[in-house]
């Protein structure tokens, strides 16, 4: 099953290898366009946005794009 057209941003650390994988796959089936981002040592969930700290201008700049 697919995610359908829809844009798709993934961010995951690769030490959350169910995460990590996850993501991949779902963004191999993806329709739309998709940013993939997979970090090492990032930790999980909003632990990321400090331990990557340009992950959230990334997620901001994303988002930019696709409101009207």
């Amino acid at each position: 099953e697919s995610y359908d057209a829809r844009p798709l941003y993934l961010a995951v650390s690769s030490e959350d290898q169910y995460a990590a994988q996850s993501a991949q796959s779902l963004a191999e089936s993806a329709l739309g366009e998709v940013k993939l981002q997979i970090f090492n040592g990032a930790g999980h969930g909003t632990v990321m946005l400090s331990r990557e700290p340009g992950l959230a201008g990334s997620i901001l700049e994303w988002l930019e794009r696709f409101i009207e």
